[in-house]
């Protein structure tokens, strides 16, 4: 994936939309992806948690000569850290989760318990959440949960009458949440800029 796609997922975090679906395609085509511009942090924690494994980029190493190549290669590259570590990375780990969510329960709604889909507290991104909300954890909090909620309907829903179901309920949640990590995200970027 050239690295114009990827450089710019902080001022674009919905572009991690198209990374999802290339490597959809790479997955289905049974081809390697390779993620080219990992340059920050926040762009290497989004593109690890959605998935990506070979990747290029600052984020990863400076350009260094065959010698120390050689070194750098025998070491783990990332460090064994709980992962998302940022809001971006918060931000794809949804959206990666919402559309393998969707897949299943389209395809199989049995598959998915919808008693345990109503707990947002036993999904991960809750604790998520709670780490990395700060300033607007409730609100996040609240989405999640109401996230959660229509989710819940929804495959109760597919089990009763899997053709014809209107998943607009879920996809509004979706967006709503979707939008407050962003807008989180931008407001925290803004005031790291400031200091």
């Amino acid at each position: 994936l050239d690295q114009g796609f990827v450089r710019s997922l902080e001022q674009r975090p919905q572009d991690l939309h198209f990374l999802n679906t290339i490597q959809d395609l790479a997955n289905g085509m049974q081809v390697d992806l390779v993620v080219e511009g990992v340059e920050t942090e926040d762009i290497l924690d989004a593109v690890t948690v959605m998935g990506s494994t070979l990747l290029q980029g600052y984020a990863i190493a400076r350009p260094m000569p065959f010698a120390e190549l050689q070194a750098f290669l025998k070491h783990s590259v990332f460090p064994h850290r709980h992962r998302p570590i940022s809001l971006l990375g918060l931000y794809a780990t949804r959206l990666a989760q919402h559309e393998a969510l969707k897949k299943t329960i389209i395809r199989s709604p049995r598959a998915v318990d919808y008693l345990t889909l109503a707990d947002a507290t036993v999904c991960p991104l809750h604790g998520d959440i709670h780490r990395l909300g700060q300033d607007n954890v409730n609100r996040l909090d609240h989405l999640h949960r109401e996230y959660h909620r229509a989710i819940a309907v929804m495959d109760a829903l597919m089990l009763a009458a899997p053709s014809g179901a209107d998943w607009s309920t879920v996809d509004q949640a979706a967006v709503d949440f979707e939008q407050t990590i962003l807008e989180t995200y931008f407001e925290e970027k803004s005031k790291k800029q400031q200091i």
